[in-house]
């Protein structure tokens, strides 16, 4: 049964791809203010596969070929990292804070050896945790901070590790839900207060609902097919804001590429911040 409707769509775009609060759309990023019930603009530039917020409430964008800060002030870009030229690395893809600050950060690359997702801690000391995947996608953690949810978007199953909240180490990887008999494919993903897990739909029209047991529990349909992430928003947390493709621009495909804001019975947990410092980068 599905107990979440639709309550309106906040965003029109024309854009090839959007994503939500945690991705890029194109080349431009936007706030969405829910109080006014406006957005801003506040950067155009390299294209962004993810970020996180720092502690100070600049960004952390993880772009194309690099890593830079936006200062959300002055809307000044510094170059922090540069990604060393390879064939196999095509971009960042999503990204991730914990708790102590640190971030997991996937990629998309030309074969499964080559991608994966990598740890980055304070200082930029970068280590690759997990490879054997093309596409790289949605991470979340469960409520108590001992899971770590990861999609591999090009095998079509989403894994769960254990994850150490002191140290940011993760063990014991299994696959936790699979899509392989489903013509969609996982994508971005979020979790709630009760540990079901959100799963963004790609050619799938809709989201899952998983509970912590692995069992499908809930749908929730929408009017485009490429949905691609979403996250919770609003006081109570109870609102999903949810992000899609967009279409050749027919009149079929009117609704392709917007942004949705649904009402749900589920209520979300807020996004970690990171505390990333920039000694030495490129060191």
């Amino acid at each position: 049964m599905n107990l979440i409707s639709i309550q309106h769509q906040i965003w029109s775009t024309k854009y090839i791809l959007t994503h939500c609060t945690k991705k890029h759309i194109l080349d431009r990023l936007f706030v969405w203010n829910e109080a006014t019930q406006e957005s801003e603009q506040i950067y155009s530039g390299i294209r962004v596969g993810g970020f996180t917020i720092q502690e100070n409430g600049n960004l952390l964008l993880f772009r194309e070929k690099d890593i830079a800060l936006f200062d959300r002030n002055n809307k000044e870009i510094k170059h922090i990292y540069e990604v060393a030229e390879s064939k196999h690395f095509q971009r960042f893809n999503d990204v991730i804070a914990d708790q102590n600050g640190n971030i997991f950060a996937g990629v998309m690359s030309e074969t499964d050896i080559n991608g994966g997702f990598y740890l980055l801690k304070d200082g930029f000391e970068i280590a690759k945790l997990v490879g054997d995947s093309q596409i790289s996608n949605g991470f979340a953690f469960n409520k108590s901070n001992t899971s770590l949810y990861w999609v591999n978007t090009s095998k079509k199953i989403i894994y769960k590790f254990d994850y150490d909240h002191k140290t940011s180490q993760i063990s014991n990887q299994k696959e936790f839900y699979s899509y392989t008999d489903q013509l969609c494919d996982p994508d971005g993903i979020a979790t709630d207060q009760d540990n079901n897990l959100f799963v963004a739909k790609w050619e799938g029209a809709g989201i899952d609902v998983i509970n912590s047991r692995g069992v499908l529990i809930d749908k929730i349909d929408l009017p485009v097919k490429k949905i691609s992430s979403m996250t919770f928003g609003g006081q109570s947390l109870d609102t999903l804001y949810i992000t899609s493709a967009g279409g050749t621009g027919s009149p079929s495909e009117a609704l392709d590429g917007s942004i949705f804001c649904v009402k749900t019975d589920y209520k979300g947990k807020l996004e970690f911040r990171s505390k990333i410092g920039f000694v030495n980068p490129s060191s």
